[in-house]
């Protein structure tokens, strides 16, 4: 014979159903949680290999501008830097330069349990005049 379901409403008149003679203590199935797009910690974080310099901007020069960009970096499994964008500026353009430099950057890959991962750094860029 087929399992019956029987219901019950309580008294905020909400229904709930269930199998006649059951606990009512099933678990609740939660699925895992989803891998971060990117990780900012992993075991193994990215090491520079390949830093080109960024161009000095003429008007920061003539400015002279000097001091750290930084720059939040997402690097791939491969090494490659996917995309950039400014944490902290110093003006007379030296941002996009460091972004511009950075994007051509080349790491290690961060690695999590052996493998690689996705990673967000944040890298600084050095602006200093001669």
């Amino acid at each position: 014979k087929a399992a019956t379901l029987t219901g019950k409403s309580d008294s905020s008149g909400n229904y709930s159903a269930g199998i006649p003679g059951g606990t009512g203590t099933a678990p609740v199935f939660t699925p895992p949680e989803p891998e971060p797009e990117f990780f900012t910690v992993v075991e193994d974080m990215p090491t520079v290999i390949d830093q080109p310099p960024p161009v000095y901007p003429e008007i920061a020069k003539r400015a002279q501008i000097q001091g750290r960009v930084f720059i939040s970096a997402f690097v791939n499994e491969q090494g490659n830097v996917v995309d950039a964008k400014v944490v902290r500026d110093i003006g007379g353009g030296c941002g996009d330069a460091a972004v511009a430099a950075v994007k051509k950057w080349k790491f290690t890959p961060g690695k999590q349990r052996g493998r690689a991962v996705k990673v967000q750094i944040t890298v600084p860029v050095v602006f200093k005049l001669r």
